[in-house]
């Protein structure tokens, strides 16, 4: 339960319709084979998926691992833009709306979380994102989604093929390989608030049967759904304009050997930060003063849309991304090679404040990183043998370097202790994490019915940190390693041709760092793990027309990093802003996931998801929360909604011989949460604001399309009924208060040619 959270009737009303709509849905696949087998007794059935979760072409239906998966179809008609939308779809995946689309802008955007697992603290990620089998996570979050195969998303640990970055689960993105023919796409799209998207896409056979090529180009633009209406700034808001271009090449040198070559290349430019001011004060109440400045503007939820910047924050991230997979099949034994390289150059400058009085400003961050990765493997091919084997190594190079610079601006009146123009923090960082590890995996099939899966990877990083001063003095300087061995165990048993049973216990792992700050207790961190034990069942039901999938876990975290923020005075009076993280004693997360997927009748499909989570810190009684220790021991894990859930309903149906139709409704829930480890104790403090905590909130969206052998014209709107709500609050807000992220209308049209 959330601690120091309130249930209403409300909340549990919607809860009680998820369960009654679940049990319908249910109801209709257990009743639904007579309507279904009306159309001339022809047999019709759920497509299957097919995904490479463990690193082999597999039925969904048959990895022992809770996931959820998108195909190509379902990824275009449920208008999956980026990974805010996935995360929607899925029981148990939560992400904050990020003030900024990159996932750089600060700790504070795009904060994902797995079965209550998440980025607390520390510089590894507790999640992986993966696209064509190249680990993003160090700098790329939220890749676009063009030219798209399919989305895969594994909950839990998966740290024998993904590694450390994997503790809480992975999201694995595959692209749309180069393939035989000649094939051209245009699509382009309006929506809401100017904006404009275009893609293309082009595929041709070069030699035929030995080289391909395919590329993509994707561009979009907008106003944004925000206004500034600061007097020098009166046509500004939160626009955008993304570009992305990708090329790829597959080669076939032999029947037994393809080689695959990619390059990405994606820049996004941001004018403002998605946020709008609540008026309640929290941290700087005790010398800001007049607070808040920006009364005439108006604060949430009062309005939702307007703000006063008088030095518009501007982000650029601009990144590469390239990558070669070689695949040469010995006929028992398959060999394969990945090799990864990416960088990410992030800049931001403008004001900090987020008000009309220049009074805090960021003059510069840049933020540098690189990537490189080489990943073998050996595995046995499915030649009917009883035991499937893995093994494989990897290397892996990663580098970040920033420099940051923050300051008073010009007016001090807000702290008339400290001149203008002070500046309260300037200096770099650069670090770097080498890693080694190897795996191995085998799975031995007892009988034709039970099957048993041991595997492990060991993992050595070593972290360098090098931390500089305005002047370029070194303030620290260290080096530390971090050594794992990761094991998992599956056991699967299947009841049937379409009824499978598994049980699995894996250790998910993520190493430590260092960090060299005035007033930080410890100069190093140490590395945390969990133990995830789960189980599950999946099957086809109803001669294919019904998909299940249901899983329960347990999840023991150790060692949880987590990191903390407050402002200290120093001997000269001035004051400082600092985070550190530190260790916590531990947490745990239990819960469960149902999926289900019904064709009901022909054209008519219905599914639904709902996931819930219990987590919380079992032991944390000296958290630092603003400069104090507090006990936060019982409390809530932050990003951790006790109930997620989506109903979606979709009919296709011949309008002609030439055209088809399709109609397509959402709904999603989310339960209230706290999307930070400091809001957990404000909120329940004296005073404390309600925006700490994020109340439950649902919204639907719908679309219908048509479409062609060579046509598609699709109109859809998200958060149809401009329901009010957000998923995060910042008490970075400064004179104007707590921040948040206000949920918004969207409504467009795309249409999409095809050539062949």
């Amino acid at each position: 339960m959330l601690s120091g959270s309130i249930k209403d009737g409300t909340s549990r009303g919607v809860l009680r319709r998820i369960l009654t709509t679940t049990s319908g849905v249910a109801i209709l696949a257990a009743v639904s084979s007579h309507v279904v087998l009306a159309q001339d007794n022809e047999v019709i059935a759920l497509e299957e998926v097919t995904v490479t979760a463990q690193r082999r072409a597999q039925s969904v239906m048959d990895v022992p691992i809770s996931m959820t998966a998108f195909t190509a179809t379902a990824i275009e008609k449920a208008n999956i833009t980026s990974i805010e939308d996935y995360f929607a779809k899925t029981p148990n995946l939560f992400i904050t709306d990020g003030a900024s689309r990159s996932g750089l802008v600060s700790g504070s955007s795009l904060s994902l979380a797995i079965r209550g697992i998440s980025n607390i603290g520390g510089n590894a990620s507790s999640f992986g994102v993966y696209f064509d089998e190249v680990s993003t996570t160090n700098g790329i979050l939220n890749p676009h989604l063009v030219d798209v195969e399919r989305i895969e998303i594994l909950r839990g640990p998966q740290g024998t093929f993904y590694g450390r970055n994997a503790s809480g689960g992975v999201m694995s993105i595959v692209s749309k390989k180069p393939e035989a023919g000649t094939y051209g796409e245009v699509q382009a799209g309006y929506s809401n608030n100017e904006t404009w998207d275009l893609t293309g896409i082009v595929n041709s056979e070069i030699v035929e049967g030995k080289f391909m090529v395919r590329g993509s180009m994707y561009f979009s633009s907008s106003d944004g759904f925000l206004n500034n209406v600061h007097p020098d700034h009166e046509k500004g808001g939160n626009g955008y304009d993304y570009k992305n271009l990708r090329i790829s090449a597959r080669m076939l040198p032999s029947d037994a050997t393809t080689i695959d070559l990619t390059v990405n290349r994606t820049v996004e430019n941001q004018e403002d930060l998605s946020l709008i001011n609540t008026g309640e004060v929290d941290f700087l109440n005790g010398f800001c003063i007049a607070c808040p400045v920006d009364a005439d503007v108006g604060f949430y939820p009062d309005q939702r849309t307007r703000f006063s910047h008088d030095n518009p924050l501007k982000i650029k991230t601009d990144y590469w991304l390239a990558n070669a997979r070689i695949e040469h099949d010995f006929g028992d034994v398959s060999f394969t090679s990945v090799t990864g390289y990416s960088t990410v150059d992030f800049f931001r400058e403008g004001e900090l404040d987020f008000s009309s009085v220049d009074f805090l400003v960021e003059p510069f961050e840049d933020v540098d990183y690189s990537s490189f990765s080489e990943e073998i493997r050996l595995q046995s091919n499915d030649n009917g043998q009883r035991f499937h084997w893995i093994v494989g190594g990897i290397y892996g190079k990663d580098k970040r370097s920033e420099i940051e610079k923050i300051a008073l601006g010009g007016d001090n009146s807000l702290a008339p202790f400290l001149p203008p123009h002070f500046v309260l923090e300037e200096g770099g960082a650069d670090e770097s994490t080498t890693t080694f590890a190897a795996f191995v995996e085998g799975t031995y099939d007892v009988s034709d019915a039970f099957s048993v899966t041991l595997g492990g990877r060991y993992s050595h990083d070593k972290v360098s940190l090098t931390d500089t001063e305005d002047d370029g003095t070194v303030a620290g300087a260290g080096e530390v390693t971090f050594s794992d061995f990761s094991p998992r165990i599956a056991l699967t048993y299947a009841v049937s041709d379409d009824v499978n049973l598994y049980a699995t216990a894996a250790k998910g792992w993520k190493s430590g760092g260092l960090q060299f700050r005035d007033n930080v207790p410890t100069n190093r961190f140490e590395d945390e793990s969990l133990w995830n034990y789960e189980v599950g069942l999946k099957g086809d039901f109803a001669e294919g027309r019904a998909r299940l999938n249901l899983s329960a876990f347990y999840i023991d975290w150790s060692n949880v990093q987590v990191s903390s923020a407050f402002i200290y005075a120093n001997d000269d009076g001035t004051l400082t802003s600092t985070s550190f993280t530190n260790n916590a004693a531990s947490a745990t997360s239990k819960g469960f996931e149902f999926e289900l997927t019904a064709l009901v009748a022909e054209g008519f499909e219905v599914s639904t998801g709902l996931g819930y989570t219990d987590a919380s810190f079992d032991k944390y009684e000296d958290a630092v929360i603003g400069g104090d220790e507090v006990d936060m021991s019982g409390k809530v894990l932050p990003r951790a909604p006790e109930w997620t859930a989506n109903i979606t309903a979709e009919y296709s149906f011949e309008v002609n011989s030439d055209w088809t139709a399709y109609l397509r409704g959402e709904w999603h829930y989310v339960s209230e949460l706290f999307s930070r480890v400091e809001n957990i104790h404000k909120f329940s403090q004296p005073g404390g604001s309600k925006f700490f905590q994020v109340p439950s909130y649902n919204y639907w969206n719908f679309s219908v399309g048509f479409e062609s052998e060579k046509y598609l014209v699709k109109a859809y709107t998200k958060n149809a009924f401009d329901q009010d709500y957000y998923t995060s609050s910042y008490d970075f807000g400064f004179a104007n208060g707590i921040g948040l992220v206000p949920s918004h209308q969207v409504y467009g049209l795309r249409l999409t040619a095809k050539f062949n």
